[in-house]
């Protein structure tokens, strides 16, 4: 079982070591998904799942982003990560 503290530290790693959301991503997701987390709010459990779906379409290649306009990449992904840490940690 994944703890939500655990969650949020994938995620600061995430921010901090961007080279690895290729790896840390599908990880997040998998522990958002099928494990049974104790959120501390529905707000953090909603932000969680929300970034968990918005991830989907973070994509590491350029040449898959090329495919669909609703890919993107490192930066974005960053972006939306903080934002749900933000709503996370504040509840």
């Amino acid at each position: 079982m994944t703890t939500f503290a655990q969650l949020v530290e994938l995620l600061r790693e995430a921010v901090a070591q961007p080279a690895m959301l290729p790896t840390l991503v599908p990880k997040f997701q998998d522990s958002v998904w099928h494990s049974e987390v104790s959120f501390p709010s529905q707000t953090a459990e909603d932000a969680a799942r929300d970034l968990a779906y918005d991830l989907e379409y973070y994509a590491s290649d350029p040449k898959r982003r090329a495919e669909d306009s609703s890919y993107f990449g490192e930066d974005k992904a960053i972006a939306e990560i903080r934002s749900a840490l933000r709503l996370m940690e504040t509840t």
